[in-house]
């Protein structure tokens, strides 16, 4: 997945945050990845709680929750959403291949902690 022509990544976009992120990247018409550890949750989640999917630029990917398989898929994002929580038990492995990725250079943040967000999760930070 390394030249990846999606903008937005959605890793753990079978959750209900991820679905309603989803949502809302198809009704704006922007292309993204919906991502998670199985993609028979993925599609069925897609197909089943995210209204007019089929008009969407989108593909499922299925990954494996380890720094080097998501530093592949994100390579090439702009932008890459952790909905994978909880995020002090999850979040090391995406920042780290966030990091490993240029994601947060992408961005332009020189403070790499600006770019997270910590959904009231202190301890991830």
């Amino acid at each position: 997945m390394s030249n990846n022509k999606k903008p937005v990544v959605v890793y753990g976009a079978s959750g209900y945050t991820g679905r309603l992120v989803c949502e809302y990247l198809r009704e704006y018409g922007i292309p993204f990845i919906a991502a998670g550890r199985s993609a028979e949750k993925l599609h069925a989640a897609m197909k089943s709680n995210v209204p007019g999917i089929e008009t969407a630029d989108y593909e499922v990917v299925e990954v494996q929750h380890n720094t080097e398989a998501l530093t592949e898929l994100f390579r090439g994002a702009s932008v890459v959403l952790n909905t994978v929580g909880p995020f002090a038990k999850f979040g090391p492995e995406v920042v780290q291949a966030c990091l490993a990725a240029n994601i947060f250079a992408k961005l332009g943040v020189r403070n790499r902690t600006s770019a997270l967000t910590r959904a009231q999760e202190n301890s991830l930070l």
